[in-house]
């Protein structure tokens, strides 16, 4: 990369703020993303779930979150509330396969809900990759983010109708290789 983009793609991911990469295919949009993503110091403490009156919804995933690897001191480790666990930042990413309903809670037969990829990703960050290529319009996923990304918080829905409100503080970054009049 130049030091422009360097440069350029420095300042947005210590923004805070989402991202937008398009280019050709194979010119590293995604490895890009990575990259920012490393730049990300430091672990995080994601709840094992969390009680919303009566339900729960499940947040920490092994397939996402892996456990940090530094052991804590003695002293530290016998204070640590087990309900939360140390990890790195996690780093997703959702392609074609990402639907609207993916970033809604699950709810699973044995009561309790799974949270959509996008909470998982707090803390990370979250790659929308192939935009446009969704099974959905392109301005219905980026509509679906407006909310939280001025808030910085979702609010989700359980089947009872209940309204969840949930952080959002991820580096969110969507990523195309189509024509940007097309997306």
């Amino acid at each position: 990369l130049s030091d422009a983009a360097v440069e350029i793609a420095g300042l947005a991911g210590s923004s805070g703020r989402s991202l937008f990469l398009y280019g050709p295919p194979g010119n590293g949009k995604t490895t890009l993303a990575h990259l920012l993503h490393n730049a990300l110091k430091g672990h995080i403490w994601v709840p094992h779930c969390i009680g919303v009156g009566g339900d729960v919804i499940v947040v920490f995933d092994p397939e996402t979150h892996r456990r940090a690897t530094n052991e804590l001191p003695k002293e530290m480790a016998a204070r640590v509330d087990r309900r939360w666990v140390c990890a790195q930042r996690p780093f997703v990413v959702a392609a074609g396969e990402l639907t609207l309903d993916a970033l809604e809670l699950a709810y699973s037969p044995g009561r309790y809900y799974d949270a959509p990829m996008h909470v998982k990703a707090n803390g990370g960050t979250f790659v929308i990759d192939d935009l446009g290529r969704q099974r959905i319009e392109p301005y219905q996923l980026l509509n679906r983010w407006l909310f939280p990304l001025e808030n910085r918080a979702d609010y989700l829905t359980l089947q009872t109708g209940r309204k969840v409100r949930m952080p959002f503080r991820q580096m969110l970054v969507f990523s195309t290789n189509l024509n940007l009049e097309e997306v």
